[in-house]
């Protein structure tokens, strides 16, 4: 499946199939834009902030929420000087032209989500073809449940963790239909909950909600061209099977994702370990959730257990040079409330996670409650025991 380098490139080609479109004038191509003008913004900063496809959407969606008509969109904009945007954006800043960029900008989100869609539509049905490729999927999930009652949150939108484990709940009924009140009062674990979406997702044009396709050779409904009148200030949040860029809470008030994020916030509370998989903590509603359920309020009370699976080149430096200024480490710390020891070697560079990989151990924080597996996810495998032990509260 396609990291987010990869998405990033199809993205851009996508955005420049958009200025294809009949019935709109080459040059209108907002995405692209935006992404030149964040790439200049970031520059060479030092904190491993970058462009990707999920930024640039998210500002797809201020620039046309801040062209929305008076009294909606932001106020702000009376005291930037002209009142529109600048540059190749010019086009954009006729007040006359406001409905219409809005509506542009909003048709170039649908349209580049609805790409996503396929694209992973398609290469899902490719890889459930390959059952023989998910076996160690399967047995590393297995070796879990037998040590745990086991809830996974999925941020991907593909069908591998659910191929590794097809018996799971995913808080749809057998016809399709979303069961909001059963997740809600669902007391049992066992479940994959797609927070941000899934490829077996499609609009139903009957009841305008979102609906499970098991077949994904079937037909989909991506998006809807009517935006809901849910978010703050008419900012535009259309209905989409995928959850993608910025402005996520705003997106995540339609179902099934608010119910699956209100459930995000309760099994932070009840769970008593932690297995965070390839996730770079750029999502602020996750890492909020995170972080409530790791900091207790009762300073007696037992704080959850934390592994997390990281691929990180040979040539890093350990975490604890790199958690004030690198962001994934820095967002690491505040989420999980954690430091990692600094030590006169960390001081002079000369410790790297090389050690860390070539003996299969962990990086453990201060307090020994998180630990960080730097060698990959799927690389973890074959250690799913070592891992289960780290978890465990008997350790």
């Amino acid at each position: 499946m396609p990291g987010v380098g990869k998405i990033d490139e199809l993205m851009r080609r996508w955005s420049q199939e958009w200025t294809a479109e009949p019935h709109f004038d080459a040059g209108y191509d907002v995405y692209s834009v935006l992404w030149e003008a964040t790439e200049r913004y970031y520059g060479s900063n030092h904190y491993g902030i970058r462009p990707n496809f999920e930024r640039v959407l998210g500002e797809m969606t201020a620039l046309a929420s801040w062209l929305s008509p008076p009294p909606f969109g932001n106020p702000i904009i009376e005291a930037i000087e002209g009142g529109g945007p600048v540059g190749a954006l010019q086009w954009l800043c006729s007040p006359s032209d406001e409905p219409a960029a809005r509506k542009l900008i909003v048709s170039q989100q649908a349209f580049l989500l609805e790409r996503l869609a396929n694209h992973m539509r398609d290469l899902s049905a490719k890889f459930e073809a390959r059952p023989s490729e998910i076996s160690d999927y399967t047995e590393f999930f297995g070796q879990l449940r037998d040590r745990f009652d086991l809830g996974i949150y999925n941020l991907n939108y593909d069908t591998v963790a659910r191929n590794a484990w097809p018996d799971a709940y995913c808080g749809f009924d057998h016809y399709g239909n979303f069961d909001p009140s059963r997740v809600a009062q669902r007391r049992e674990w066992g479940f994959i909950y797609h927070l941000h979406g899934s490829v077996h997702h499609s609009i139903s044009d009957r009841t305008r909600r979102i609906e499970w396709k098991d077949d994904l050779g079937s037909d989909f409904t991506d998006h809807l061209e009517t935006a809901p009148d849910m978010a703050l200030d008419f900012r535009p949040a259309p209905l989409t099977t995928l959850i993608a860029g910025g402005f996520k809470l705003d997106q995540l008030l339609s179902e099934p994702f608010q119910t699956f994020y209100s459930s995000l916030i309760r099994h932070a509370q009840d769970a008593d370990a932690f297995l965070i998989a390839g996730y770079g903590f750029g999502d602020p509603h996750v890492n909020r959730a995170l972080r409530n359920g790791f900091v207790r309020p009762d300073d007696d009370a037992p704080r959850p257990k934390a592994v997390v699976l990281e691929k990180t080149p040979h040539e890093h430096p350990q975490t604890a040079t790199r958690q004030s200024h690198d962001h994934w480490a820095y967002q690491l710390r505040h989420t999980l409330d954690i430091a990692f020891h600094l030590t006169k070697d960390h001081l002079e560079g000369r410790l790297t996670v090389r050690p860390f990989i070539e003996n299969e151990e962990f990086e453990p924080d201060i307090s020994g409650r998180v630990a960080v597996w730097h060698g990959g996810f799927r690389e973890a495998f074959p250690s799913a025991g070592k891992i289960a032990d780290r978890l465990s509260r008997a350790r």
